[in-house]
C-alpha cells in the first residue's frame, strides 16, 4: 500500500520539481555545465522513473539542508521536501521522514498529502499524538485522502491513540474524525462498526445521549450488535425488542451482503473468506466446507492466479479451512492444513498469527510439546501478539507440570497489561489459579475501556459439533468462576449475559 502511495507522492513532487527546475535558457548565453544540486534531482528523477526508492532517498538526503535547497521557489523546495521524505519512509527511515515532511508541512504549499505523510511516518514511528493531529489536519485539508485510508492503517493509528496518556478523549478525536468523514473499511472482512460503538460509549460515559443514538444508526455488525446489548451502558440507545438490534438478523444480512460481494469479485478470495466465516457463524457449516473445498480445489487447479489476492489471503484460507475441519472431529486433518498455513507469509513477512493460532490449537488439544514446538521460531510480533504467545507458552507449562515457568509468563503478562488482557486471563484459568482468573475477570469489568469486549466474550453461544479436549476443561473452569458470587455481582452491575442462536467466530 505504502508503495503504491508512493508511487503517487514521489511522481507527483518529481514532476513539480522538474517543472520549475531550471530558469528558461537565452539562446545567447553559452550553455553551463549543471551544479551538483541539479545533477542529483535528475538522478532522483531517474530514480523515480525506475520506482527506485532507495536511489530517490540516496539522491536527495545530501542536498538537505543547504543553501541550495534554501535558494529554491518555495514550490520547488517543497516538492523536494515531500518527494525526499516519501521516499525515507518506503525505505525504512521513518525519523528522517519525519523530521523533513514537519519541514514542508509548514509551507502554504502542504497540502492533503503532505499530512498523510507526517501521519504515516508517526504511525511508524508509534508517535500517537503526532499521527492524530496529522490525521486531523488531513481531514481539514483533504476530506477525500482521510475517507480513503486503508483499514490496516486505520488500525495501527487507533492502537497508537488508545495508549496515549488520556485515551478516552484521544479516542473520542479520533473516532469522531472518521465517523464525520463516514470512513468506510477497504477490507470485505472488516466493518468500521468498532469505532462507531467505542465512540457512541464516550459519548455516552459524556451525558450524550442524542450524539449517542446518531453514531449507533451507523452499527449493523453483529459482534458490535452484541457488544451493545451486553454493556448496560448502552442501555440508553440499544432498544432490545427493535430488529435493527438482532444479532442473528444482523449476521443474515452480512451473510447476505458477503455473498454479495463475493458474487460480484469472483476473482478475489476476501470477500469469499468472510462468507464463509458469516456462514459459520450461523451454523451452515457443510454449505460453508464446500464453498471451501470448492476454493482449494481451484488454487490447486490455476496455483497462485487462482484469485487476484491470493498472497494476501492464502494464509486465512487455509486457517479458516482447518477450522471448519476442526468444528466436525477431523483433527489431523484441520492440523496439517493449519501447519502449511503458519509457512504462509502473511504480508510478506513471517506468519506471526498462524503460528500462534497452530500452537494455540495444540494447546486445546493437550498437546503441549506439539505447542511448544509449533511457536519455538515464532518472530517479531505486536503487544497483543506477546500476550498470545505467552499464554500459548504458559498453558502449556502448566500442561507440563512446569509451574515455575507458568508464573514467569504470568508476571511478564501482568507488565504488558492492559493489552489482550484476556490472555492473561486465560492463563490463571488454564494454570488453575481460578481466584486469580476471577480478580482480573473483575478489574477487566470495572475498566471502561476494557469492559465492552470483555462482556462480549462472556455472552453464551452454541457449541461446535467438536469441542478439543483441553477446551473443555477450560470452558467448565469459567463457568466455575462466571458462578462466583463477586463476579456475578461485577457482571451485573455493568452488564448481561445473554443468549444467541449463533455460533462464536473465532476468524
Amino acid at each position: 500500500m505504502l508503495l503504491m502511495l508512493a508511487a503517487v507522492a514521489v511522481s507527483s513532487a518529481s514532476a513539480t520539481v522538474a517543472a520549475s527546475s531550471r530558469p528558461p535558457m537565452n539562446p545567447a548565453v553559452p550553455r553551463k555545465a549543471p551544479s551538483n544540486f541539479e545533477e542529483a534531482i535528475d538522478r532522483a528523477d531517474q530514480a523515480v522513473r525506475a520506482k527506485d526508492w532507495p536511489g530517490v532517498y540516496q539522491a536527495l538526503r545530501p542536498l538537505l539542508n543547504t543553501d541550495e535547497l534554501a535558494a529554491q521557489t518555495g514550490e520547488r523546495r517543497h516538492a523536494i521536501l515531500l518527494m525526499f521524505a516519501t521516499a525515507a519512509l518506503v525505505t525504512n527511515h521513518a525519523d528522517e521522514a519525519l523530521a523533513q515532511i514537519k519541514i514542508a508541512s509548514t509551507m502554504p504549499q502542504a497540502e492533503g498529502h503532505t499530512w498523510f505523510i507526517r501521519m504515516y511516518a508517526a504511525a511508524v514511528l508509534d508517535d500517537g499524538a503526532e499521527a492524530l493531529a496529522s490525521l486531523a489536519r488531513l481531514a481539514d485539508l483533504s476530506p477525500d485522502e482521510a475517507r480513503a485510508l486503508p483499514h490496516d492503517m486505520v488500525l495501527g493509528i487507533h492502537e497508537l491513540v488508545s495508549r496515549m496518556d488520556k485515551p478516552s478523549e484521544a479516542l473520542a478525536q479520533f473516532d469522531g474524525i472518521l465517523f464525520r468523514l463516514g470512513w468506510q473499511s477497504d477490507s470485505a472482512l472488516s466493518e468500521p462498526d468498532f469505532l462507531w460503538t467505542e465512540y457512541a460509549g464516550i459519548l455516552l460515559d459524556r451525558g450524550d445521549v442524542a450524539g449517542a443514538r446518531t453514531v449507533v444508526a451507523r452499527v449493523s455488525s453483529p459482534e458490535q450488535i452484541i457488544e451493545m446489548r451486553a454493556d448496560r451502558r448502552f442501555d440508553p440507545v440499544v432498544r432490545r425488542g427493535d430488529p435493527a438490534f438482532d444479532p442473528r438478523r444482523a449476521a443474515l444480512a452480512q451473510l447476505a451482503k458477503l455473498t454479495q460481494a463475493a458474487k460480484a469479485s469472483p476473482d478475489k478470495l476476501e470477500p469469499l473468506l468472510g462468507q464463509v466465516g458469516e456462514m459459520r457463524r450461523l451454523g451452515q457449516f457443510d454449505a460453508a466446507q464446500a464453498l471451501i473445498e470448492a476454493a482449494i480445489a481451484r488454487v490447486k487447479a490455476k496455483g497462485d492466479k487462482a484469485y487476484a489476492d491470493f498472497e494476501d489471503q492464502s494464509n486465512w484460507l487455509y486457517d479458516i479451512q482447518a477450522r471448519l475441519l476442526m468444528d466436525a472431529g477431523r483433527v489431523d486433518e484441520a492440523l496439517a492444513i493449519q501447519a502449511r498455513g503458519a509457512q504462509v507469509q502473511e504480508n510478506g513477512d513471517d506468519n506471526t498469527s498462524q503460528v500462534l493460532n497452530l500452537g494455540d490449537q495444540y494447546v486445546s488439544l493437550g498437546r503441549p510439546k506439539e505447542a511448544l514446538a509449533a511457536i519455538a521460531k515464532v518472530g517479531g510480533m505486536s503487544g497483543y501478539g506477546q500476550m498470545v504467545r505467552l499464554y500459548v507458552e504458559g498453558c502449556a507449562q502448566a500442561q507440563l507440570g512446569n509451574t515455575a515457568k507458568v508464573q514467569a509468563n504470568i508476571a511478564e503478562m501482568r507488565k504488558l497489561w492492559p493489552v489482550n488482557a484476556d490472555a492473561l486471563q486465560d492463563l490463571l484459568v488454564c494454570s488453575g489459579d481460578l481466584d486469580g482468573a476471577a480478580q482480573v475477570l473483575i478489574r477487566r469489568l470495572a475498566d471502561p475501556q476494557e469492559r465492552t469486549d470483555t462482556l462480549a466474550d462472556l455472552q453464551d453461544f452454541h457449541d461446535r459439533g467438536f469441542t478439543p479436549p483441553f477446551a473443555k476443561v477450560m470452558g467448565e473452569r469459567l463457568e466455575t468462576i462466571l458462578a462466583r458470587p463477586d463476579v456475578q455481582a461485577a457482571i451485573a452491575e455493568v452488564g448481561r449475559i445473554e443468549t444467541y442462536d449463533l455460533w462464536p467466530r473465532d476468524t
